[in-house]
C-alpha cells in the first residue's frame, strides 16, 4: 500500500509539473499576442495620430513607421544609407540613393540634380520614394516640356549634417557628374552636438568652390520648420514642438545663418531662405518638431 501511495503521489506531482508548464505557455503566448496587438494599432512612431496623416490609410501609415525604424545607415567611411534596401514605402538603390536606380556615368542629354541634406530631404514618414522634396521636384521636370532630361537624385541621409553632407559631396557625389547639388540643410546644424554657425557656414562655402573647381552649379536652402517664419500653428504642431524639448532645433542659430547667406554669394550660384514658405499655408504641415508631410514636401 505504501509503495501505491508513494507512486500516486509522484503521478500527481508529475501532473502539476506539466499543468504549471503548459499555464506559464499559455501565458507567455497572451503576452505576445497582446505585444503583436499593440504594436499593430500603436506603431512606435509618433505620427501616427497625426493630423497630417488624416487621410492615409492606417496600414500605409504602419507600413511608414516600419520602413523608417529598418531603415540602415553607416558612418564608415562616412556617413551613408547601405545599398539595396526595399521596403514597402522606402527604396534604396543599389548607389545607396533613395529611389530607382541611375547609371554613373551620364548622357550627354541628361542634367543630374543631387538633393543633399537630412531626414527632411530624404523624406522620413513619407508615403513613398515619390512624395519626397526630390521625388516632387523630379515630378514637376517631368511634367514640364523640356529638350533634354532632368535628372533628380536623392542623396539625403538622415541624421545628416553639413560636415557628413561636405564629405559624401566631396567623396562621393563629384563621381556621378552632378550638374547642379542643391543642399537642403539647417535642422540638423542647428542641433547641439551640431557643427558651429562659421564652421556650418564654411561647410557651404567648400560645396561651393568644389562646384565652381569641378563643373557644378550649388544652391543653399535655409530649410523651414515650426517656428520659423509667421505661420501660426496648429495645437497639434504647438504640442509636438513643446513635447521635443532640447531636440527641438535652435531657432537663435536659424536667424544667424539667414544672415551669414550673404557671404555665400561669392562662391555659390544661389542662396534661399525658407524659414516663412509656409507663412500662408493654412493646413497642417508638421508631424513631429520638424518633419514636414506630403504637402509640405510639395510646396
Amino acid at each position: 500500500m505504501e509503495v501505491v501511495t508513494n507512486l500516486s503521489v509522484e503521478v500527481s506531482y508529475k501532473k502539476q509539473f506539466l499543468l504549471g508548464v503548459l499555464l506559464l505557455l499559455v501565458i507567455i503566448v497572451a503576452i505576445e499576442g497582446i505585444v503583436r496587438a499593440y504594436d499593430y494599432f500603436n506603431p512606435n512612431c509618433m505620427f501616427i495620430g497625426s493630423e497630417v496623416f488624416q487621410d492615409v490609410d492606417f496600414e500605409l501609415k504602419r507600413a511608414i513607421c516600419h520602413a523608417n525604424d529598418d531603415i540602415i545607415w553607416s558612418d564608415q567611411p562616412f556617413l551613408h544609407l547601405l545599398p539595396n534596401q526595399h521596403l514597402p514605402t522606402v527604396n534604396i538603390n543599389s548607389d545607396g540613393f533613395r529611389g530607382t536606380e541611375i547609371t554613373k556615368e551620364k548622357s550627354e542629354n541628361v542634367y543630374r540634380i543631387f538633393v543633399v541634406g537630412g531626414s527632411t530631404t530624404f523624406g522620413v514618414g513619407t508615403t513613398s520614394d515619390l512624395t519626397t522634396i526630390p521625388g516632387f521636384l523630379q515630378k514637376k521636370f517631368h511634367d514640364t516640356n523640356l529638350n533634354f532630361k532632368v535628372e533628380v537624385i536623392n542623396a539625403g541621409i538622415p541624421n545628416a549634417n553639413s560636415n557628413h553632407e561636405y564629405q559624401m559631396i566631396n567623396d562621393k557625389l563629384v563621381q556621378y557628374q552632378p550638374d547642379l547639388i542643391i543642399m537642403y540643410d539647417g535642422v540638423n546644424d542647428s542641433q547641439k552636438e551640431g557643427p558651429s554657425i562659421d564652421e556650418t557656414v564654411q561647410n557651404w562655402k567648400s560645396v561651393c568652390k568644389l562646384g565652381n573647381e569641378k563643373g557644378f552649379e550649388t544652391i543653399i536652402i535655409l530649410q523651414p520648420g515650426p517656428g520659423t517664419g509667421n505661420r501660426v500653428l496648429t495645437d497639434q504642431e504647438i504640442f509636438y514642438m513643446d513635447a521635443a524639448g532640447d531636440v527641438s532645433p535652435d531657432l537663435v542659430k536659424f536667424d544667424l545663418y539667414a544672415e551669414r547667406l550673404v557671404d555665400l554669394n561669392e562662391d555659390c550660384t544661389k542662396t534661399a531662405d525658407f524659414r516663412g514658405i509656409f507663412d500662408y499655408i493654412q493646413r497642417p504641415i508638421f508631424f513631429d518638431n520638424w518633419h514636414s508631410g506630403s504637402l509640405g514636401n510639395q510646396i
